[in-house]
């Protein structure tokens, strides 16, 4: 799929959800760029602070919404890989400053469209909060015991910083989010 057509799956993706979201209250958009190789959008909707992280190059990308409660702290991951089937358990790994962390979670598996595909879980099921988010520097999904297939999103570099800056900023601009301490 090529990056063109790649960036028009998540314009129409973000139209969509627009569009679903008319009813609701105006989204304030706090940072927003693309270099061709990465793009990044963090916003604000009342008190649920949304990051979307993509890399045109490995056709990836991540949103992280952080709201108030469990219902509204979600991670999504977005790939053209098909690996493993809906609410099946996958092995996740994350690349922090101190090595790779690795859980056995369940995702929740759609296809957006042909040939994208969606892996989502909430933050408290995969125990994780902005705090580890923060440190992370990729991601990796793949089905226990076999890597043949795999979710590979990188997360890392200045792009990813002015992101997560820009994603704090709108945390510590709410009267309260979600996180594993409360």
């Amino acid at each position: 799929m090529s990056s063109k057509l790649f960036a028009a799956l998540f314009a129409s993706l973000a139209i969509a959800a627009s569009a679903a979201s008319a009813q609701q209250p105006a989204r304030e958009v706090l940072l927003q760029f693309t270099d061709g190789a990465e793009f990044a959008t963090v916003s604000r909707t009342e008190t649920t602070c949304t990051m979307l992280f993509g890399n045109e190059a490995n056709k990836t990308a991540v949103t992280l919404l952080i709201g108030k409660t469990t219902v509204t702290s979600q991670l999504y991951i977005i790939s053209l890989a098909d690996v493993g089937a809906n609410a099946e358990q996958f092995d996740f790994r994350r690349l922090t400053p101190d090595g790779i962390v690795t859980d056995r979670k369940a995702f929740f598996k759609t296809e957006q469209g042909p040939g994208i595909f969606e892996y989502a879980s909430s933050l408290e099921a995969l125990q994780l909060d902005f705090d580890d988010i923060q440190k992370t520097g990729g991601f990796l999904i793949t089905k226990p015991g076999d890597e043949s297939a795999a979710v590979l999103v990188k997360f890392n570099g200045v792009a990813r910083d002015r992101t997560i800056a820009a994603m704090g900023e709108c945390l510590a601009s709410q009267p309260s989010h979600w996180s594993l301490d409360d």
